[in-house]
């Protein structure tokens, strides 16, 4: 979504909430019709709103680290030393994000009312719009993840460089994983995530493979083995590849039909 789709989006969030206020007892016939049309005050809105989504994605991947990576390891695992504590928190995050979080959920297929203005009444062109969305959120998702692993990692002692690179591969992994679910789509009119046994299954796969070790004290060394220049190179490379490939599948242009 660049920034001619956001402001549409502002506009149609401000409408919504004018429609609603109107609509409640006392207030709402003071609300004059005309603030409908107020641009002053939808675009002192739009750049608070994109303030507090930032701040909020900013938010929501340190909780995330702490509450889903971190924490499990420190209440389980009491007195232990820092380095062991690093290589189980990275192997939670290797399972539960590189891994589940690349196949949960595909932002492309998801249906919203934004999609519906923006697609089928304004008739934006899908591929324009998708991919403008598409590449707002991944962005957002980058920006708060290297934050985010880099004071991970380096709290943990292993530098910033390596937090930054943990980032770009996450995403990456997300990106192939997003390729692959608009190919199915393409081929087979199926929404993988949208499948319970599919969805179960992953889910089921990556919190065992996660959780489990923690119990019975060994490692799997996800990281340690991703983390080689070698498998580093040929991960953001497919992540690059996918991020190439995406435009180009036929879902992301006849969307509107979908």
């Amino acid at each position: 979504m660049d920034i001619g789709n956001y402001q549409i989006d502002m506009a149609v969030s401000f409408n919504s909430l004018i429609y609603y206020l109107k609509k409640l007892p006392f207030v709402g016939k003071h609300i004059p019709e005309r603030w409908y049309g107020s641009i002053d005050a939808k675009s002192m809105l739009s750049t608070v709103r994109l303030i507090c989504k930032i701040l909020a994605a900013f938010f929501k991947k340190a909780l995330y680290l702490f509450v889903m990576i971190s924490l499990p390891v420190l209440i389980i695992k009491d007195n232990i030393s820092l380095e062991p504590a690093y290589q189980m928190s990275m192997n939670i995050l290797v399972f539960l994000s590189f891994l589940g979080g690349a196949l949960f959920k595909n932002i492309i297929l998801e249906n919203s009312m934004n999609k519906y203005i923006c697609i089928r009444l304004m008739r934006i062109p899908s591929r324009y719009y998708l991919l403008g969305d598409f590449l707002l959120k991944k962005g957002t998702d980058l920006a708060g993840f290297i934050v985010t692993l880099s004071v991970m990692t380096v709290l943990y002692g292993h530098g910033l460089i390596e937090g930054v690179i943990c980032a770009f591969m996450l995403i990456a992994c997300h990106l192939v994983g997003d390729a692959l679910a608009l190919f199915i789509f393409d081929k087979m009119k199926m929404v993988i995530s949208s499948k319970t046994g599919f969805t179960v299954s992953v889910m089921l796969i990556s919190l065992v493979l996660a959780y489990l070790p923690l119990y019975f004290d060994f490692s799997l060394h996800a990281w340690s083995i991703l983390y080689q220049w070698l498998v580093i190179i040929l991960i953001l490379a497919a992540g690059v590849g996918a991020f190439f490939i995406l435009p180009g599948i036929p879902v992301i242009r006849w969307w509107h039909l979908k």
